[in-house]
Order: C-alpha cells, then structure tokens, then sequence
C-alpha cells in the first residue's frame, strides 16, 4: 500500500532546525519493514502513534 504525506512547510523548517530531521526524512521511516509502532495517547480525541525504525540505514 502506498502512502502519501502532507505537511506544513513552515513547520516542517521550524522541526528541522529543533530536530535536525525533515519531515520528509522522518517519512521514510515507514520504509522500514522491522518498524515498530505504538498507540500514543489521545489528544482531543486525535489518534496518534509513535513509530520506531530505521531510515536510509
């Protein structure tokens, strides 16, 4: 299944100079076929998850 992402240029410039990793960097992680994901808390009944994997490694 394909994936696509969208996001906020302006956000993505303010994460990259907080985290050192583009959101489009970050993206890739869903590359990585050993990837682990976890349901995170539910903010104002948002889904989120945290993912953890490899990226160009």
């Amino acid at each position: 299944m394909e994936q696509y992402f969208e996001w906020d240029e302006a956000k993505n410039r303010k994460n990259q100079k907080k985290h050192d990793i583009s959101f489009e960097t970050a993206s890739l992680v869903f590359e990585d076929p050993l990837r682990i994901s976890i349901q995170d808390r539910h903010t104002d009944g948002e889904e989120r998850w945290q993912t953890i994997g490899k990226v160009k490694g």
